[in-house]
């Protein structure tokens, strides 16, 4: 009996030693290097900072974050303060990024457009689902307390769309890569034509689809050899 006190004694005071365990980080893929802290930062109506190095292109996915947060969560993120920085660091490598976030503010770097494509896409991760609406929610709109260093484990990280079988419109295609931006994916393997025919329509290429957009009968038999002669397609 003894013995079972002093190993609940111990084991009570080990558990009082320990440190805090930080709260739940949910974030896909994983960033490769992740440090969660106690606290959070209220980002809701926080300026925003961009740095006059950034290209246009770069500027413009932290402006689509920003917008983001600014239609869900209702309040309006001003520029010129730095309370959320947006800074490029030349020594980060082209799809890497960097997040660092403290109860007093939020840095992300960057040296290139896919480190501020991903590390946006984090930080909207890291908020409540509504970030992904059109329409401002009452919720905590606060990033934890987190250090992240992040770049892709492999070069090619693709999907696969094959439209020479089942036609896809215009708004279908932009969710698509929408969602692979999410995941941050890279490359979109489009597979545009097949034995099927040709889907898409190139005005400069008119017998794309005067030609290749139609075939001159279906297989019928295993053997391949021979169809039922009815043209399809257009």
């Amino acid at each position: 009996m003894k013995r079972i006190s002093l190993f609940l004694t111990a084991a009570v005071l080990v558990a009082a030693c320990a440190k805090p365990q930080p709260q739940a980080f949910h974030v896909i893929p994983m960033p490769a290097d992740v440090t969660v802290s106690e606290g959070s930062y209220a980002i809701a109506g926080k300026s925003f900072f961009l740095d006059p190095r950034m290209d246009d292109a770069s500027s413009a996915a932290v402006w689509r974050f920003k917008n983001a947060l600014e239609k869900a969560s209702g309040k309006v993120s001003p520029l010129g303060k730095d309370e959320i920085q947006f800074l490029v660091n030349p020594n980060l490598a082209a799809e890497q990024y960097s997040i660092n976030v403290t109860e007093q503010g939020a840095t992300v770097e960057a040296s290139a457009l896919n480190g501020f494509v991903y590390a946006c896409e984090t930080l909207k991760q890291m908020l409540p689902a509504a970030i992904y609406g059109d329409k401002p929610v009452k919720a905590h709109w606060a990033l934890p307390c987190v250090e992240i260093l992040d770049q892709p484990r492999f070069d090619y990280r693709g999907m696969h769309l094959d439209v020479s079988r089942h036609f896809w419109t215009v708004d279908e295609v932009k969710r698509y890569l929408d969602v692979m931006s999410v995941y941050k994916l890279n490359r979109l393997h489009w597979h545009l034509t097949d034995d099927q025919g040709w889907r898409v329509e190139i005005k400069a290429y008119p017998k794309l689809t005067e030609i290749s957009a139609w075939r001159n009968g279906t297989v019928i038999k295993k053997d391949w050899g021979s169809n039922d002669g009815i043209r399809y397609g257009g």
